[in-house]
């Protein structure tokens, strides 16, 4: 990081896009496994289906908020880490 502030404002970013993101992720899944219980979806006919979903939505849910830090920064300060004068 190019400096303090840039270095503060990322870990805000990154912390509360992480939280958000998760929590979005959990109450789809508990959704998805409650109709499931209940037999009104039928989504994984074998195992190795629900772990390679599994694997797909762990890997979005952790890259996600990288590209979400990424661009609030981009839109926050200069390439020269100089932040932007918000209006």
């Amino acid at each position: 990081m190019l400096n303090n502030d840039i270095w503060t404002t990322a870990n805000s970013l990154a912390a509360k896009s992480l939280i958000i993101v998760q929590v979005s992720i959990l109450i789809i899944i508990i959704v998805i496994a409650l109709l499931e219980r209940t037999h009104i979806i039928k989504l994984f006919s074998k195992a190795t289906d629900f772990y390679l979903v599994s694997m797909v939505v762990s890997t979005v849910s952790v890259l996600l908020p990288i590209f979400i830090v990424e661009f609030e920064l981009k839109k926050q300060f200069y390439k020269d880490g100089t932040r932007k004068i918000s209006k």
